[in-house]
């Protein structure tokens, strides 16, 4: 079998696993819980705005303080530099917890309904 009939097979096959249609039937389930999964996407962005701020902080510390060996701001910087890890830490926790919860409200609605449907 060539490589390419290979490739075309697993394109083919990764096509077939996401489905639009299902996609649509298990976001019905997560209405209910759309302002906790608005919540953790807004964190999400936050998170990975403070997980890209950390290589600009990093540059302007070795551009301003160390190269120049200044020591006047760098307490001041390096306090600005924990607190971005803290946030980013604590939103990242914050989202981790309402996705969790989110997460089991959808299964437990999930379940209930085919117990429902398996009783009657």
């Amino acid at each position: 079998m060539s490589e390419e009939t290979t490739k075309d097979n697993e394109e083919e096959a990764i096509e077939k696993t996401y489905d639009w249609n299902v996609t649509k039937r298990l976001l019905r389930y997560l209405k209910p819980y759309w302002k906790m999964a608005a919540a953790a996407l807004a964190l999400t962005f936050v998170t990975n705005i403070l997980i890209s701020l950390q290589p600009y902080f990093t540059k302007v510390a070795v551009d301003d303080f160390i190269t120049p060996k200044r020591t006047d701001g760098i307490w001041l910087f390096a306090f600005a530099f924990f607190c971005l890890f803290l946030f980013r830490f604590i939103f990242s926790y914050v989202q981790e917890i309402l996705l969790n919860i989110v997460g089991q409200k959808v299964m437990f609605d999930l379940r209930t309904q085919i117990y429902t449907k398996l009783q009657h």
